[in-house]
């Protein structure tokens, strides 16, 4: 019986249908955890990764950016690049702070009380079950951001928001971690 030490796939689940996709995953996951078999699954699609590995590398152009749990990654990134890499969009800027905007971590506010974030909605448009909001960016940040949720304010109103942003330092030659 020939045994394989290690595994390596590149976007192995990438051509399936997602339901195909996460049992197939969730097999070869298993098979390979049973029996020992180390393995290295490369995919630009961060939930196939959460999914299979208790650990995760983040790459950016062959250099790796942060390594660790894979719920960290996404609630604590190093820097705007692995920010992005996980699922932040939204580059606002104020001054020489650079803050990213997680839109399904950004959680709205019925008021501004504790809210860490603000905006004024430019657009509402249907993501799944839920709304995305286009925002502009309030309390002296400059930019857009978007924020998925259950329930939207109309065009033109004010939204208010806690959690979901990543804040960095701006360096002269560009955007470092802070």
């Amino acid at each position: 019986q020939t045994r394989c030490r290690l595994l390596c796939l590149d976007e192995p689940f990438t051509g399936l249908d997602r339901n195909l996709a996460e049992e197939l995953g969730e097999l070869v996951r298993s098979e390979a955890e049973q029996s020992g078999t180390a393995a290295i699954l490369v995919t630009h699609q961060l939930a196939d990764a959460q999914a299979f590995a208790p650990r995760l590398a983040l790459l950016e152009r062959g250099m790796m950016v942060q390594m660790g749990d894979p719920r960290e990654l996404v609630l604590a990134p190093a820097s705007p690049v692995a920010a992005e890499l996980v699922g932040y969009r939204g580059r606002l800027h104020r001054g020489q702070q650079l803050m990213l905007v997680h839109p399904e971590l950004a959680r709205p506010l019925p008021g501004p009380e504790g809210a860490e974030l603000s905006g004024r909605v430019l657009a509402v448009r249907p993501r799944g079950g839920r709304l995305e909001l286009e925002l502009e960016a309030g309390g002296g940040w400059e930019g857009r951001f978007q924020s998925h949720v259950d329930e939207a304010p109309s065009p033109g109103q004010q939204a208010w928001f806690r959690g979901g942003t990543a804040i960095f330092q701006v360096g002269e030659g560009g955007d470092g971690a802070g």
